[in-house]
């Protein structure tokens, strides 16, 4: 914005993260609680979340993911109360069918959770953003900005559109938002429409690729083959029509027997860049997970190349040197000259650690592990490599 802005039409533009406007609207209207996240480490949700596990009823055969996910794509994302309104909640795209007893059963674990949570003085962001609506309904406040232009917004739920529908007056111009449902790494589904937000008619498809080279944009876009992506408002979205304007070098896949040869590789292959010209911060090294991109730091480092982490709640420096570090997640909106995706292995893509006997879950989870690989192939603007070692992900198959 800086370099297409002047100091006074600077000094009229907010740019902020929707959590953190969220933190300081509430701190400054007095709000008493503590805000959490849906499955963090937070010590209270944690014991919380066990208290209310402890009302699990041993007649349905319900695992705790069941419960977890159940409280955030049902309970949560229809800001659902009280059981009476759990009974006639829709629970579409959740495979386990549950009828009126058992909905009475389960929603015992989610009025406790609902009365620990409170007994601890914590929401969760979804609730806080409520809050945020309820606090300007009750007092009145009048819009607080003529328009605004949302980012990444496949990531967003509901309850997001939902507040910023409520700090914007609606007429010409009001709102502004970008996603690609492509890139949605989150179960946030949303239907604007349902969320006070008009796009019939007035939504348009973006089909140019100014990033990523032609040959990098295939096998990106291969990932994401037979997966259905909604267009942010109840409809569907292809790749159809998707160009790159700028064509390059085939994305490398690199299968080696071991750990220390894979590692081996990408220091052979960085080494290679650095030859030919290539900085060391235009270069990131992207892990599924921080163990994995850890174990490859370290190995660069005792090779002598210089490593920079990219911090989840930081920014990438630019002038710090070395190769950037970071994870799928963390990647997410970045984008470098050259990018390694390393550990692309069946055991590694997708996460084995997701436990689930809902076929449907199952499938969500494929999804959305596809989805975070094809977010960070699409990182690369000049040369993409894809490491592994023992069998590579099918993904890539």
């Amino acid at each position: 914005l800086a370099q297409i802005c002047s100091h006074s039409e600077l000094s009229n533009i907010e740019t902020v993260h929707i959590d953190s406007w969220v933190h300081k609207f509430l701190k400054r209207n007095n709000y008493n609680y503590d805000i959490v996240y849906p499955g963090d480490s937070n010590p209270k949700r944690i014991s919380s979340w066990k208290r209310a596990l402890d009302n699990k009823s041993p007649e349905l055969d319900l695992s705790d993911h069941f419960y977890e996910e159940e409280w955030k794509l049902v309970v949560q994302e229809q800001s659902i109360t009280d059981k009476s309104e759990y009974i006639r909640a829709k629970r579409n795209g959740r495979g386990t069918r549950l009828n009126r007893k058992e909905r009475l059963l389960a929603w015992a674990v989610f009025e406790e959770y609902l009365l620990q949570l409170n007994h601890n003085r914590i929401k969760e962001m979804p609730d806080a953003m409520r809050d945020c609506i309820a606090i300007i309904d009750s007092k009145n406040i009048k819009p607080i900005y003529e328009s605004v232009v949302v980012d990444e917004g496949q990531d967003m739920g509901s309850q997001a559109y939902e507040l910023i529908r409520r700090i914007v007056p609606e007429g010409k111009n009001d709102i502004f938002i970008v996603g690609d449902g492509h890139q949605r790494i989150y179960r946030n589904k949303v239907v604007l429409g349902r969320c006070g937000i008009n796009i019939i008619g007035r939504s348009r498809k973006l089909r140019v690729n100014y990033r990523t080279t032609e040959e990098t944009k295939q096998l990106a876009v291969s990932v994401l083959d037979n997966v259905p992506v909604d267009d942010l408002d109840a409809g569907k979205d292809t790749s159809k029509g998707y160009v790159s304007l700028m064509h390059g070098e085939l994305p490398e896949i690199i299968v080696k027997g071991s750990f220390g040869e894979e590692a081996d590789a990408i220091v052979e292959r960085i080494e290679q860049l650095e030859a030919a010209g290539a900085k060391l911060q235009d270069i990131c090294i992207v892990a599924r997970t921080k163990k994995y991109r850890d174990a490859i730091g370290n190995e660069l480092s005792k090779s002598g190349i210089q490593v920079y982490e990219v911090m989840a709640n930081g920014v990438d420096r630019r002038h710090h040197e070395g190769v950037r570090l970071a994870t799928m997640h963390r990647v997410k909106g970045l984008e470098f000259q050259n990018v390694f995706i390393v550990g692309c292995s069946q055991i590694n893509i997708p996460l084995q650690n997701f436990k689930s006997d809902d076929p449907v879950e199952l499938r969500e989870h494929e999804m959305s592990e596809r989805a975070l690989l094809h977010v960070a192939m699409t990182r690369a603007m000049r040369s993409l490599t894809i490491s592994c070692n023992g069998e590579l992900t099918s993904f890539l198959r």
